[in-house]
C-alpha cells in the first residue's frame, strides 16, 4: 500500500524470524530486529567485562570493542599476534579522544587513566 502511494523505501520492524519472511513476501525493502540486536550487544556486555560494544555485521563477522587489560598494556600488536592466536583483526585503537585507524604492526597497547580501547573485527564463532 505504501508503495502504491509513492513511498520508495518501506523499513519495518520485525517481531521474529517468521514475521520477517511475511514482511519480505509483502515487499518491505528493509527490515530491521531492534529488540533481537540489542538483546544480542547486551547478552555481550554481560558475559565479558570487557567487552565495551558489539556490532553483528552479518551471521558470520562481527565488531567488538573491548578494553585493554593489563596482559596487553605494554606489548605491541606484533608481539600478541592477536590475528593468528585468536582470528581477530584490530581494525582500530581509541586512545582518549583520538582514534587510530588501521594501526600498524609496532602500535603498543596502553594502559593509563584511560585505558585503550580496541575495534577488533573477527568471525561470529571466534566469540
Amino acid at each position: 500500500m505504501l508503495k502504491e502511494l509513492g513511498v520508495k523505501m518501506v523499513t519495518v520492524k520485525a517481531q521474529n524470524d517468521y514475521h520477517e519472511k511475511v514482511l519480505n513476501k509483502i515487499g518491505a525493502d528493509r527490515i530491521v530486529h531492534p529488540e533481537r540486536d540489542m538483546g544480542r550487544r547486551i547478552a555481550h556486555k554481560i558475559i565479558s567485562n570487557n567487552v565495551l560494544d558489539y556490532l553483528e555485521l552479518s551471521d558470520e563477522y562481527s565488531l567488538i570493542e573491548i578494553v585493554a587489560n593489563s596482559r596487553l598494556a605494554g606489548h605491541s600488536l606484533l608481539d600478541l599476534d592477536i590475528r593468528a592466536r585468536y582470528g581477530i583483526n584490530i581494525v582500530a585503537i581509541k586512545r582518549g579522544k583520538d582514534v587510530i585507524v588501521s594501526p600498524l604492526a609496532d602500535e603498543m597497547i596502553q594502559k593509563r587513566r584511560y585505558s585503550d580501547c580496541h575495534w577488533g573485527s573477527c568471525r561470529y564463532r571466534t566469540l
